[in-house]
């Protein structure tokens, strides 16, 4: 099943494929006067999603733990951008307070993450 590639944006759509109408083919079991055996089983429909990849994006961590040694110095954390790549995007992010506290324990830290136009991480 070819699917279309378009510039619009949209909400995700979806439709149907369908098992229906089996018909077996002469000569299935040649000579032994026993009728081939075949059948449909369900499910006997699937449903295809396809995903709208013409807008923004839906941004994440690649990883929602992470452990870090105190000598470690600079951390780097990845955001991905997933279904979706189209435009420059700017994310902005802040760090906040857990156990470890700004100044005493890590760096606070504020700005932005750009992606280009079809970037995803």
């Amino acid at each position: 099943v070819g699917i279309l590639d378009d510039d619009i944006f949209e909400e995700d759509e979806h439709f149907f494929v369908r098992l229906q109408n089996l018909r077996l083919e002469e000569g299935g079991a040649e000579g032994t006067g026993i009728p081939p055996k075949a059948r449909l089983v369900e499910p006997l429909l699937a449903t295809v999603t396809i995903l709208d990849d013409d807008h923004a994006g839906i941004f994440t961590f690649e990883q929602q733990l992470l452990r870090v040694s105190e000598n470690t110095g600079m951390l780097t954390v990845t955001v991905l951008r997933n279904s979706g790549s189209r435009g420059t995007v700017a994310v902005p992010y802040h760090t906040e307070d857990g156990s470890a506290k700004a100044g005493v324990d890590y760096q606070e830290a504020r700005g932005e993450v750009e992606f280009t136009n079809e970037q995803t991480r």
